[in-house]
């Protein structure tokens, strides 16, 4: 349902557009509370507020009826995963404009909903907007993917004007605000990306249709990344990300990926130091147990790279399939 609040004035003509907030949650009550009371101090008028609920069981449903009566509830009584729920939102949203949040997302002042609004209405080449804020050591960091290479952070202090409308690859969906008919023309977010390079595929398919996709320092939201209910599975995340690979750079990439990841583990992950292994009995215990944890981590990942690898060498029929005829998973829209 609509919050009326004070009238916002755009530089548009006639009413301004509804928005249409979607948040989708499992067991994050309190991180959810956060979020909402950051949404509803919003200082624009037209907007709709859903929470898709992937089956919590702790309370959620409860606090949203007991808080914050105008959120349009929706509860699913299984579990479909991210690309599933926010594809339930789209479908219960009748805004012209769609905005995703995280529900462990808060956003940091009362003009962001309006600032969206703004660039969309007087740039029609804009097809997707976000930013993503993230707090390290009391630093707070912009990040901006790369889909072929490592993460990029600036500090908030040091971004100036020339980060206004910058243009990227491609958003996450913790802050990711959309045109509606993009969402419906695409089909939604794909569900066989269970969970993680959902965003990405709809980045990159945003793009195809020729729209430009931005971040904005009067946009940005703050991700506070809960570890309640976070999925840190290193097989989705190389299963998908190779499949994303081959749906959008063709399976002639596969030749290429192991020297690819080589290249990224050497060049974030930094796997690799100058300790020499007989200087491992001038260290503490607890750095060296914290040194065997990070290579216990990095055999991990290295050996669901070999799983996600071969699973879409199997499996690259059906990745094909996706690829030149797209479903749409919309279609009760």
């Amino acid at each position: 349902m609509t919050r009326n609040m004070k009238r916002t004035e755009l530089p548009i003509n006639g009413e301004p557009p509804l928005v249409s907030v979607v948040i989708p949650t499992y067991n994050r009550r309190e991180d959810l509370r956060v979020c909402l009371e950051s949404v509803f101090a919003q200082n624009y008028a037209q907007y709709e507020v859903l929470v898709i609920d992937d089956s919590s069981n702790d309370g959620t449903k409860e606090m949203i009826e007991a808080d914050f009566p105008a959120v349009v509830y929706v509860e699913k009584h299984q579990r479909t995963g991210v690309s599933g729920t926010k594809n339930l939102g789209i479908n219960h949203s009748h805004g012209q404009y769609v905005w995703f949040l995280d529900s462990d997302a808060q956003v940091p002042n009362s003009s962001v909903m309006e600032n969206f609004v703004s660039i969309f209405e007087m740039d029609d080449s804009i097809g997707s907007a976000g930013g993503e804020m993230i707090d390290v050591g009391g630093n707070r960091y912009l990040r901006i993917f790369r889909i072929l290479n490592n993460e990029l952070r600036f500090l908030i202090s040091e971004i100036d004007d020339s980060f206004k409308l910058k243009q990227v690859e491609w958003l996450t969906t913790c802050n990711c605000f959309v045109r509606r008919a993009l969402l419906i023309k695409i089909g939604g977010f794909e569900e066989e990306y269970f969970y993680c390079c959902e965003d990405s595929e709809l980045s990159m398919r945003i793009r195809k249709l020729g729209y430009r996709i931005v971040v904005d320092p009067g946009v940005f939201v703050l991700h506070k990344r809960s570890n309640v209910s976070r999925v840190a599975n290193y097989k989705l995340f190389h299963v998908n990300r190779i499949r994303f690979l081959i749906k959008n750079y063709g399976p002639f990439i596969l030749p290429l990926l192991p020297f690819i990841e080589a290249w990224s583990i050497l060049k974030s992950a930094r796997l690799f130091t100058t300790i020499d292994l007989k200087d491992l009995r001038g260290v503490s215990e607890e750095d060296r147990s914290k040194l065997c944890g990070k290579f216990t981590l990095g055999l991990s990942y290295l050996l669901w790279f070999v799983y996600g690898y071969f699973w879409n060498v199997v499996m690259l029929p059906m990745t094909l399939k996706s690829k030149y005829r797209p479903k749409n998973y919309l279609s009760s829209v």
